[in-house]
């Protein structure tokens, strides 16, 4: 057996790199723990930085349903934490409506939200991955 594949095999069975040198745990290329510790943590950074957009905002389509005017406008940016009755007024404001006429909003044309409900949590449980879509009624059109 040659010297330097003797080398190696001694530098391997003692945890040694190849000039003899100790191989710490982070260095190690065979240990699966470090790996995995890796492999989630990029996909933690994955999965957050494609929930919502560069600014952290979470666009938000609104389609009109029923006798409510059309916008001009129908995509927007919405902070995550804002709750729906928030969204629900400033589309009253947008359309020049009256505080007291009621306005509704649907989420995929099929139920109406809780107003406390935040536009992060809609967004997790039905938003496409991209944006939320909200449909927008003076009167009960779903659910």
């Amino acid at each position: 057996m040659s010297a330097a594949v003797e080398k190696d095999d001694r530098a391997s069975a003692q945890n040694l790199d190849s000039a003899g040198q100790p191989i710490t745990p982070e260095e190690s290329p065979n240990s699966e723990v470090d790996a995995t510790a890796a492999t989630v943590d990029a996909l933690t950074i994955a999965a957050e930085s494609s929930a919502t957009t560069a600014d952290n905002k979470i666009e938000v389509i609104l389609k009109a349903t029923g006798d409510v005017p059309i916008l001009k406008r129908t995509k927007f940016k919405v902070e995550p934490d804002r709750p729906i009755y928030r969204v629900v007024e400033w589309i009253k404001g947008y359309l020049h409506l009256d505080k007291t006429q009621p306005l509704f909003v649907f989420v995929n044309q099929s139920f109406a939200p809780a107003q406390d409900q935040t536009v992060k949590n809609l967004f997790d449980c039905f938003g496409n991955g991209r944006n939320l879509t909200l449909y927008y009624s003076r009167v009960h059109a779903w659910g």
